[in-house]
């Protein structure tokens, strides 16, 4: 399982893990005075996962296959072999429909969809068309590789072609 604010792994040995972060600072909720760590917790009902809050909330069904680490607060969860993205409220960003999982890098994620790969933003809107037959799987100072009928470029964050020239 891995911490929602900090996204490092921690290791849990029982169903339930309802504690802190033992890697964030937790911080103080003026509204009513309570301290928290954002930390959201992973809870087991073999061999399905969920998502609960620290004081035991569920914030989603127990149903997923795989819940993977946080990225810039969304994380990826796996149904039934298809993928979607879900928020720190328990919120489905996105439909369960994907072909693989997705990750955060530089505001945009890697989705596939039918065989085409393509980016969507934060809310799930597609921002890049799924029309490529192969993307990196982030972007790194703003590029990404990309591939389309056999030819290898870079594409920006906004979807603009350059060359590796």
């Amino acid at each position: 399982m891995y911490c929602q604010k900090c996204e490092k792994e921690i290791i849990v040995t029982d169903d339930a893990y309802l504690s802190d972060c033992p890697f964030c600072k937790p911080t103080k909720n003026q509204a009513d005075n309570t301290t928290s760590n954002h930390f959201v917790v992973i809870k087991r009902l073999m061999p399905h996962l969920g998502l609960a809050n620290t004081q035991g909330q569920m914030l989603t069904p127990i149903k997923y296959n795989e819940i993977y680490k946080w990225k810039e607060g969304i994380v990826c969860v796996k149904l039934n072999g298809n993928y979607g993205l879900i928020d720190k409220d328990g919120k489905e960003i996105t439909p369960l429909h994907y072909e693989d999982e997705i990750s955060f890098s530089e505001g945009l994620a890697r989705v596939k969809l039918n065989g085409k790969y393509g980016f969507i933003d934060k809310q799930g809107k597609e921002v890049i068309p799924l029309v490529y037959d192969d993307a990196e799987y982030g972007f790194k100072d703003g590029y990404t590789t990309v591939t389309l009928n056999k030819r290898s470029f870079y594409i920006n964050t906004l979807g603009k072609e350059f060359s590796f020239d």
